[in-house]
């Protein structure tokens, strides 16, 4: 028997309400959450890397509106404290049982608000026996096969068998499943056919050879072959699936692809839809985090930062963390909001989205970058307009971050991913590159309300730069998050009042004033 499966926790009690997960870069999720709370007005609760928000329905949809998350999942069931077997047998038979659990019909109603199918997904089993828990391990019925008939000829008494009083010598093959197992498959190639007795002549040689060539290239019978066993055929009118297990913790006694190819094979038994692992309609996810498990349908086939961007550079910040930092600058009504480093133009691009009552500009030395910033721009214009939206404004610009063609204190804003020293440049670069880029962005910025967003993952020579310009930036929040498996900080600094110079001034006259005295 398998171990008791733990009680159930609904993600809602009522079916017109549902529970999405969103992920979100790491390091973001509070950002996400007020996001979230203020657009949807929804409980909204904070995971690792995600956020799962608590919304009716009909108002579903909304969802895509949040502009710092990735992609979408409906959950469809929760299990808290899975107390999964130490057997890896029973196990895989607790796994297979989830898949009658799963609320269905909440999902794929969700999940058809999302995704276009032309056809209508029933939420009903064609074959409900493939979730059981126990399943009982039915016995092969025998392979039909046609009997090997060997005529007797004068002369061959040597080479009978048993049955020597008859003129015709029946051999049975083997029966059992289409492909013989070792054991059986020994047997056929042997150089000796047990079913032939006495001594070998060459008459019996060639039975013997004929009798192994039957056996090897009679096709076998697979009407009696299990439905499971037999190849599906596509049906245009199901979706197409692909199951996926996410799985962290080290007390389990199965792997991620064990659980998945389980799950998945439950899945298409149970309903029958069509298997893809690329282009596929819909995702089946199993979340396993120690003993806790949720399964989603997921609500995007692709990750949303892809939506406003068509022209990827090497070194494109995802739309979606250039939206998270947009909001952590808190931009307001009539500011100008300046990327001096805009490469594709994510930072940009979305604040001009999301943000049009502000004025935003960009520019960029590199030869290449600033024309697919104008490429990617043009994009969201054209998108916008076939929509009956208003144009975002944007101006795209040349220009060099250490030699800004602006005023100065005329910027509100400076929002930027920096070089990393990775793909592009290198960390000598950055040391000398960062305090020129800083020093130049406080004069444009306007003092004392004057902020800058920047992202990098070189954290030596941001702190000395940082650190070099003390006089003019002080820092604020930092945020660690997670690009690529690299640990980059978003440092949030506010300018100062002034460039000090004054305070230095007076300090050294308070101090001479006080040497004459």
């Amino acid at each position: 028997m398998s171990a008791p499966i733990s009680p159930v926790v609904e993600a809602s009690s009522r079916q017109d309400l549902c529970e999405i997960e969103a992920t979100v870069t790491s390091g973001f999720e509070v950002v996400a959450l007020q996001d979230a709370v203020e657009k949807l007005g929804c409980k909204v609760v904070r995971g690792r890397g995600r956020i799962f928000i608590h919304i009716p329905v009909k108002q579903a949809e909304k969802v895509l509106q949040l502009g710092g998350v990735d992609n979408l999942y409906v959950v469809v069931k929760r299990y808290e404290d899975f107390n999964f077997s130490k057997d890896q047998e029973e196990v895989m038979k607790q796994i297979k049982g989830i898949v009658p659990e799963v609320n269905w019909e909440l999902g794929l109603h969700v999940w058809s608000k999302f995704i276009k199918f032309a056809h209508q997904v029933s939420p009903h089993p064609i074959d409900p026996s493939a979730c059981q828990s126990q399943i009982s391990i039915q016995k092969q019925q025998p392979v039909s096969q046609p009997k090997v008939i060997i005529q007797q000829k004068n002369g061959d008494k040597d080479c009978l068998n048993s049955k020597q009083n008859s003129n015709v010598t029946e051999v049975a093959p083997h029966s059992g499943d289409c492909f013989f197992s070792s054991k059986q498959d020994d047997a056929v190639h042997s150089d000796t056919d047990h079913s032939v007795m006495g001594k070998p002549t060459s008459q019996c040689s060639i039975l013997t050879t004929r009798l192994k060539q039957a056996l090897r290239t009679t096709p076998l019978d697979n009407s009696d072959e299990p439905a499971a066993k037999k190849k599906r055929t596509f049906n245009p009118n199901l979706p197409k699936f692909r199951a996926t297990c996410y799985r962290t913790g080290n007390n389990h006694s199965f792997q991620s692809m064990e659980a998945a190819s389980q799950f998945g094979g439950t899945i298409q038994d149970y309903f029958g839809w069509n298997v893809d692992l690329k282009n596929h309609d819909l995702e089946v996810v199993l979340n396993i985090a120690d003993n806790d498990v949720y399964v989603t349908l997921g609500l995007t086939t692709e990750s949303l930062h892809k939506r406003n961007i068509v022209d990827f550079g090497p070194t494109t910040l995802r739309t979606t963390i250039a939206y998270n930092m947009l909001r952590l600058s808190h931009i307001l009504p009539g500011d100008v909001v300046c990327d001096p480093m805009c490469g594709g133009g994510s930072i940009s691009i979305e604040g001009a989205v999301n943000w049009p009552n502000a004025y935003h500009i960009c520019g960029d030395n590199h030869e290449k970058a600033w024309p697919r910033c104008q490429q990617n721009l043009d994009f969201v214009r054209e998108k916008r307009r076939m929509k009956g939206r208003s144009s975002a404004t944007c101006d795209v610009m040349k220009w060099d971050v250490t030699n800004l063609p602006l005023r100065d204190n005329t910027v509100d804003v400076f929002i930027t991913d920096l070089p990393f020293g990775k793909r592009l440049g290198s960390t000598m670069d950055n040391r000398v590159l960062y305090p020129k880029a800083l020093t130049e962005m406080a004069r444009v910025c306007k003092p004392k309300t004057g902020r800058a967003c920047l992202l990098t993952h070189d954290r030596r020579s941001i702190a000395k730069a940082m650190q070099a310009v003390s006089h003019l930036w002080h820092r604020g929040i930092v945020l660690w998050i997670n690009i690529g498996g690299l640990a980059a900080g978003v440092y949030m600094l506010h300018r100062n009042a002034d460039d000090g110079k004054k305070e230095r001034k007076e300090a050294r006259g308070g101090q001479n004033s006080a040497a004459g005295q």
